[in-house]
């Protein structure tokens, strides 16, 4: 039977019903003059007590009940964590303006201030020689995690952090980072929400890639196991028996092949022979273990939406600035939903706070034709390429 939270005066009233109930057809008086209905009442509080300590333990490791204070713990039980937050990541574009002459960009760490403030640091691991006119794309990592927005830029001041000199006929610029912004660290309500819903856990292969998404530059990570013995075919890619296929959106490290040759002996699936990171051992042979991966595809669809408005109130770009800046999410995306649904669109658009305002329809399209909703591959994120608006002055 299970425990059922009463208050005190529950407790009281039960138990001297039950006090009624034996003495009947004579009755308590329950009055403070009356010591039995004090001693009762004492009886009462001790129960109480007793019954609030039961049930703070049987709540102590439910995810849906504790405390934050026990929540990381009831996370280790069920084989996950909570998803750390992510820095922003910036493409840096280096150029040799030169067209007659080499130059070496040193190696070292390279910072950038953005115009919001916030330094994005890239590494050159090894001294680069770079051709006249040749170029090379480095990736910045904002100091903090969160959104930091960046947009094209040429020309952009690059220092080293030791502050030693660069040579003048380097160039830099960035590109637009919106499909890189970062997000901070997963609320306990989002943790209490995921850890509910998500039937995933407990199992190798989800828990390898949380750990590898939990790396700072990595926004994504999804893991495909084949555990059979015959090739399986996945988003047209075909994995050898036991073979494991990783999927990532962000920068890679060896970091990733730390974790995996930790937690798995499988051998990784090969997408392109570039795309690679080692775990560097002597017990293995060559020195490194190899572990390969892919960056995610794109799942592409538009989107239709029908509003209708108070003319005198709001004009439509207004509307739709608004409109686009809540859908942001979907059209720069970088994390994986195994599906995206009209509801989802309509629940986003609903939280525009415009009064006069009313989505009427909301519907998805995939190569142009309607669908109910969209079906993401492990292997892919979901992109909305773009939102095409009708509006209805009333």
């Amino acid at each position: 039977m299970p425990y059922e939270y009463k208050s005190g005066d529950e407790i009281l009233r039960a138990i001297e019903d039950a006090y009624d109930a034996s003495v009947a057809p004579k009755k308590l008086y329950r009055n403070n003059n009356n010591k039995l209905h004090l001693i009762c009442k004492a009886d009462a509080a001790g129960y109480k007590l007793m019954m609030d300590s039961i049930i703070a333990q049987k709540n102590r490791f439910d995810p849906q009940y504790c405390p934050s204070s026990d929540l990381k713990s009831t996370a280790k039980l069920l084989g996950t964590n909570y998803r750390t937050g992510k820095s922003s990541i910036l493409q840096i574009v280096t150029a040799n303006v030169s067209t007659t002459t080499s130059h070496n960009l040193i190696a070292g760490n390279y910072q950038y201030l953005s115009a919001s403030g916030e330094i994005f640091t890239f590494n050159v691991p090894l001294d680069k020689t770079f051709a006249p006119l040749e170029t090379k794309s480095y990736y910045g990592v904002s100091a903090h995690i969160g959104p930091f927005p960046v947009t094209d830029n040429t020309g952009i001041v690059i220092q080293r952090v030791d502050t030693s000199p660069i040579n003048g006929d380097f160039s830099f610029s960035c590109l637009n980072n919106s499909g890189s912004l970062g997000y901070l660290d997963e609320t306990d309500e989002q943790f209490r929400l995921r850890i509910l819903t998500d039937t995933g856990r407990q199992d190798l292969i989800v828990e390898l890639q949380e750990e590898i998404r939990n790396l700072p530059t990595i926004f994504e990570c999804n893991c495909v196991f084949n555990p059979t013995t015959t090739p399986v075919v996945v988003d047209g890619i075909t994995l050898a028996a036991e073979e494991l296929l990783i999927s990532i959106t962000g920068v890679p490290t060896d970091e990733i092949a730390e974790i995996v040759a930790r937690n798995t002996i499988y051998k990784t699936h090969v997408v392109n022979a570039l795309d690679v990171v080692h775990y560097a051992s002597s017990v293995y042979a060559g020195g490194a273990y190899p572990v390969y991966f892919k960056y995610h595809a794109q799942t592409v669809y538009t989107s239709a939406v029908e509003y209708n408005y108070d003319a005198t109130k709001y004009r439509t770009d207004q509307i739709e600035a608004v409109f686009n800046s809540l859908l942001s999410k979907y059209k720069y995306a970088n994390t994986h939903s195994d599906t995206i649904t009209e509801y989802d669109v309509y629940q986003s658009l609903s939280a525009h706070g415009l009064s006069g305002v009313h989505i009427l329809n909301v519907n998805l399209l995939v190569g142009g034709s309607p669908v109910s909703y969209v079906t993401v591959p492990k292997t892919r994120i979901p992109q909305m390429a773009s939102v095409a608006y009708t509006s209805v002055s009333v």
